[in-house]
Protein backbone atom coordinates (compact mmCIF):
# COMPACT_ATOMS: atom_id res chain seq x y z
CA UNK A 1 0.00 0.00 0.00
CA UNK A 2 1.22 3.62 -0.93
CA UNK A 3 1.31 6.12 1.94
CA UNK A 4 1.99 9.52 0.83
CA UNK A 5 3.92 12.10 3.23
CA UNK A 6 3.60 15.67 4.27
CA UNK A 7 6.18 17.82 4.49
CA UNK A 8 5.50 20.75 7.19
CA UNK A 9 7.94 23.85 7.78
CA UNK A 10 6.52 26.33 10.74
CA UNK A 11 8.23 28.66 12.69
CA UNK A 12 6.88 28.21 16.65
CA UNK A 13 6.90 29.52 19.78
CA UNK A 14 9.89 28.38 22.15
CA UNK A 15 7.54 29.41 25.41
CA UNK A 16 4.89 26.88 24.06
CA UNK A 17 4.85 23.78 26.16
CA UNK A 18 3.78 21.74 23.36
CA UNK A 19 4.74 21.92 20.21
CA UNK A 20 2.40 20.80 16.84
CA UNK A 21 3.65 17.26 16.61
CA UNK A 22 3.42 16.69 20.90
CA UNK A 23 -0.51 17.33 20.24
CA UNK A 24 -0.44 15.08 17.14
CA UNK A 25 1.72 12.11 18.99
CA UNK A 26 -1.30 12.46 22.06
CA UNK A 27 -4.16 12.53 20.03
CA UNK A 28 -3.06 9.21 18.61
CA UNK A 29 -5.38 7.40 16.36
CA UNK A 30 -8.20 9.20 16.46
CA UNK A 31 -9.59 9.39 13.14
CA UNK A 32 -9.69 12.47 11.15
CA UNK A 33 -6.22 13.55 12.75
CA UNK A 34 -2.67 13.84 10.97
CA UNK A 35 -0.21 11.02 12.37
CA UNK A 36 3.28 12.18 12.74
CA UNK A 37 5.82 10.19 10.82
CA UNK A 38 8.89 12.33 11.96
CA UNK A 39 10.03 15.71 13.16
CA UNK A 40 13.06 17.83 13.90
CA UNK A 41 14.44 21.12 14.38
CA UNK A 42 16.08 22.43 11.91
CA UNK A 43 19.70 22.92 12.12
CA UNK A 44 21.94 25.78 10.29
CA UNK A 45 26.04 25.05 10.71
CA UNK A 46 25.15 22.32 13.73
CA UNK A 47 22.67 25.20 15.51
CA UNK A 48 19.04 25.51 16.34
CA UNK A 49 17.35 27.69 13.52
CA UNK A 50 15.41 30.54 15.47
CA UNK A 51 14.97 34.13 14.81
CA UNK A 52 17.44 34.88 17.59
CA UNK A 53 19.82 33.53 15.57
CA UNK A 54 18.44 35.77 12.71
CA UNK A 55 18.57 38.69 14.53
CA UNK A 56 21.70 38.20 16.06
CA UNK A 57 23.08 39.18 12.15
CA UNK A 58 21.12 42.58 12.42
CA UNK A 59 23.38 45.43 13.41
CA UNK A 60 21.61 46.98 16.32
CA UNK A 61 23.94 50.07 16.47
CA UNK A 62 23.22 51.09 13.31
CA UNK A 63 19.05 50.92 12.62
CA UNK A 64 16.98 53.13 14.95
CA UNK A 65 14.40 51.14 15.32
CA UNK A 66 15.99 47.52 15.56
CA UNK A 67 15.93 47.57 19.90
CA UNK A 68 12.26 46.34 18.99
CA UNK A 69 13.71 43.14 18.43
CA UNK A 70 14.86 41.89 21.87
CA UNK A 71 11.21 41.81 22.67
CA UNK A 72 9.51 39.90 20.50
CA UNK A 73 9.05 36.12 21.09
CA UNK A 74 11.46 33.41 20.21
CA UNK A 75 10.58 31.22 17.56
CA UNK A 76 12.47 28.07 16.41
CA UNK A 77 12.28 26.77 12.93
CA UNK A 78 10.85 23.30 13.01
CA UNK A 79 10.03 20.43 10.42
CA UNK A 80 6.79 17.44 10.52
CA UNK A 81 6.39 14.55 8.18
CA UNK A 82 3.08 13.35 8.50
CA UNK A 83 0.28 11.51 6.94
CA UNK A 84 -2.16 11.56 5.15
CA UNK A 85 -1.79 14.19 2.07
CA UNK A 86 -4.69 16.46 2.13
CA UNK A 87 -5.42 19.92 -0.14
CA UNK A 88 -6.01 22.80 2.11
CA UNK A 89 -8.95 23.91 3.07
CA UNK A 90 -9.77 26.91 0.83
CA UNK A 91 -9.24 24.24 -1.94
CA UNK A 92 -12.42 22.93 -1.55
CA UNK A 93 -14.51 21.75 -4.71
CA UNK A 94 -18.17 22.25 -3.95
CA UNK A 95 -19.98 23.72 -0.93
CA UNK A 96 -20.92 20.30 0.36
CA UNK A 97 -17.13 19.19 0.25
CA UNK A 98 -16.67 22.11 2.34
CA UNK A 99 -19.43 22.04 4.75
CA UNK A 100 -18.67 17.94 5.27
CA UNK A 101 -15.42 18.92 5.96
CA UNK A 102 -16.14 21.71 8.63
CA UNK A 103 -18.35 18.81 10.24
CA UNK A 104 -15.53 16.09 9.99
CA UNK A 105 -13.09 18.95 11.53
CA UNK A 106 -15.65 19.75 14.50
CA UNK A 107 -15.94 15.77 15.11
CA UNK A 108 -12.18 15.57 15.25
CA UNK A 109 -11.72 18.41 17.91
CA UNK A 110 -14.53 17.71 19.72
CA UNK A 111 -12.80 14.67 20.43
CA UNK A 112 -9.35 16.12 20.61
CA UNK A 113 -11.29 18.14 23.74
CA UNK A 114 -8.43 20.18 24.87
CA UNK A 115 -5.49 18.32 23.31
CA UNK A 116 -5.19 20.86 20.73
CA UNK A 117 -6.04 24.62 20.72
CA UNK A 118 -4.55 25.72 17.38
CA UNK A 119 -7.04 25.37 15.17
CA UNK A 120 -7.13 27.44 12.12
CA UNK A 121 -7.54 27.74 8.22
CA UNK A 122 -4.00 26.50 8.39
CA UNK A 123 -4.97 22.80 9.92
CA UNK A 124 -8.11 21.98 8.53
CA UNK A 125 -7.27 19.66 5.40
CA UNK A 126 -9.46 18.26 3.33
CA UNK A 127 -8.93 14.29 3.17
CA UNK A 128 -10.47 12.02 0.45
CA UNK A 129 -12.14 9.64 3.16
CA UNK A 130 -11.81 6.08 2.77
CA UNK A 131 -15.18 4.05 1.59
CA UNK A 132 -16.28 2.95 4.53
CA UNK A 133 -15.88 7.05 6.10
CA UNK A 134 -17.53 8.19 2.83
CA UNK A 135 -21.44 7.54 4.08
CA UNK A 136 -20.50 8.61 7.23
CA UNK A 137 -19.70 12.12 5.77
CA UNK A 138 -22.58 11.70 4.18
CA UNK A 139 -24.90 11.40 6.57
CA UNK A 140 -23.51 13.37 8.80
CA UNK A 141 -23.69 16.23 5.94
CA UNK A 142 -27.52 15.11 5.50
CA UNK A 143 -27.91 15.93 9.15
CA UNK A 144 -26.61 19.42 9.63
CA UNK A 145 -28.94 20.52 5.96
CA UNK A 146 -31.85 18.93 7.92
CA UNK A 147 -31.70 20.31 10.86
CA UNK A 148 -30.56 23.83 9.30
CA UNK A 149 -34.02 23.57 7.76
CA UNK A 150 -36.16 23.10 9.67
Amino acid sequence: MKVDYVIKGSWADKSRKNTEADILKRAGDIEGVAAIFAEEIVQIDGMDDTTNRIRATIDRNNHHSAQWLADLEVREHRRMVSTPLAKGLTHFSSKKELVSVLIDAIDAHHRLVQKNRDISLHNIMIHQPTPSNEQRREDNFKAIIEKMWR
